[in-house]
């Protein structure tokens, strides 16, 4: 009598069938994962860098109105108690203060900086949420020296030139978590000596 032999059967079991497929499904598992990781971390850094813009510009535009102007100690009486909210210049037409927030009209903080220029009565945002998706939350001002020091009536000036510290607390307007503090030292180009 002939002897059978065993064919090994030429299909796929059952068992092999779900082992490969739950291969497969955690390899796309872990693909798509490091696809959307890389999304996400290309998706805050590119709103991070719109918050920095954003806080850079407005800061560039403050240094050159504090540049070209004087600090104008006498709206804040004797000396000035660092830090301050408001920032008072007088510029060589109109005097102007830089604030948080529209202070003129009562609305409090708004998230955005203002220019408010006293002789024509006009107020103009420095920052904006709608361009720059920047929301500020603090700005402060440190000036230095805190009295004035081309005073002709003070004996004995300071003899220093005027410098503001501005310091900055800003988050993204669509992303509260992405934060940045910027602090920054402009000095005046006042010389009346």
């Amino acid at each position: 009598m002939p002897i059978k032999r065993w064919r090994q059967p030429s299909g796929m079991t059952l068992i092999e069938v779900l082992i490969s497929a739950s291969v497969f499904i955690i390899v796309i598992v872990v693909v798509v994962d490091l696809f959307l990781l890389f999304y996400r971390s290309s998706y805050n850094q590119a709103e991070q860098e719109q918050l920095q813009a954003g806080v850079l510009y407005f800061s560039q535009i403050m240094s050159r109105h504090v540049r070209t102007s004087k600090i104008d100690y006498d709206r804040y009486g004797s000396s000035i108690v660092n830090p301050v909210n408001v920032l008072y210049l007088a510029e060589q037409y109109e005097d102007i203060s830089i604030q948080l927030g529209d202070s003129a009209s009562g609305i409090g903080n708004d998230g955005q900086v203002y220019l408010y220029e006293f002789d024509s009565n006009t107020l103009s945002p420095l920052t904006s949420d709608a361009i720059n998706a920047v929301y500020v939350d603090t700005v402060q001002f440190f000036i230095y020296p805190a009295t004035d020091p081309f005073d002709r009536l003070n004996l004995n000036p300071p003899n220093t030139q005027p410098t503001v510290m501005l310091v900055v607390s800003a988050h993204h307007v669509d992303d509260p978590s992405l934060t940045i503090q910027y602090q920054t030292l402009i000095s005046l180009r006042q010389y009346e000596r």
